[in-house]
């Protein structure tokens, strides 16, 4: 018998530097993330999902369970080719993916007049990295398709976080819905400075993103130091910085090794990225 303690699989990472880290999952945690997951995306019976994200980044972000567990179908992509996403998704009429803010701009450069016709309207998810604004308004208005940014690490299973949607008003917010958003079903998030006390919720007060859950990994595999480093104080410190606001909602800021300083300041990468996609 399988108990829920139980390693279910290891999943490595190392981030973009430093030596890989075995991500111990266990069963409770695989198995919630992909009910999560299909509470979160919205996703109905029987979703078609096309693979653009690779399934051993972060787990597939859970989408491996959660489709199978909702009677999905499986479109794998060997390559990330514009055309042949678009080729497929009216195909096989695709209803969801997930995908890093690059392959999603693979997808807006490709030219309009070659796009085939559709007869779905695919909702992608988003990860990986804080999406430009410009990319989500080009996705909705120019497309008509679908967007949900979510964040997280291999190490939570991966989702911690989902962006809240704002169809229901006269005009979006496409900085807001940029945001990594608030805590995913069964997810506590704070944010902690580097005295271990949590910052203000003035969006303006940056802090290290801290998380518990049930998707919490159960550490990293024969790295009990690692582990412990990681999981100190009762949480697991993720190495990003952020700021978040009354209700909660996190705006990622950077992560702590990759923060540039000029003047004295620090500057956000994605910040600077932001403003250059908005020419």
């Amino acid at each position: 018998d399988t108990a829920v303690d139980d390693v279910a699989l290891i999943a490595f990472t190392s981030g973009t530097t430093g030596r890989p880290k075995g991500v111990v999952y266990h069963h409770r945690g695989t198995y919630l993330e992909a009910v999560g997951n299909v509470l979160a995306w919205g996703m109905p019976a029987h979703p078609v999902y096309l693979w653009t994200l690779p399934m051993f980044h972060c787990n597939g972000w859970g989408g491996v369970y959660a489709l199978t567990g909702m009677g999905g179908t499986h479109v794998v992509l060997r390559a990330v080719e514009a055309a042949r996403i678009f080729e497929l998704i009216a195909r096989e009429n695709v209803t969801f993916a997930c995908m890093a803010p690059a392959v999603l701009r693979t997808i807006l450069d490709f030219p309009a007049q070659e796009r085939p016709a559709l007869t779905t309207r695919p909702r992608f998810t988003v990860a990986g990295a804080p999406p430009p604004a410009a990319f989500i308004e080009r996705l909705e208005t120019e497309l008509g398709w679908q967007f949900l940014q979510i964040y997280g690490l291999t190490e939570t299973s991966p989702v911690l976080t989902v962006s809240q949607p704002d169809h229901n008003t006269a005009c979006e917010d496409w900085e807001r819905r940029a945001r990594a958003g608030v805590p995913a079903l069964g997810v506590e998030i704070t944010l902690l400075d580097s005295e271990g006390n949590e910052v203000p919720r003035d969006d303006r007060t940056v802090g290290e993103v801290c998380a518990r859950s049930n998707g919490v990994s159960a550490g990293y595999y024969e790295q009990p130091d690692e582990t412990q480093a990681a999981m100190r104080g009762g949480w697991f410190h993720t190495g990003d910085l952020g700021v978040w606001d009354e209700v909660g909602s996190v705006q990622l800021v950077d992560r702590q090794k990759d923060v540039i300083i000029s003047g004295g300041e620090n500057i956000s990468s994605p910040e600077i990225e932001a403003a250059l996609y908005q020419h």
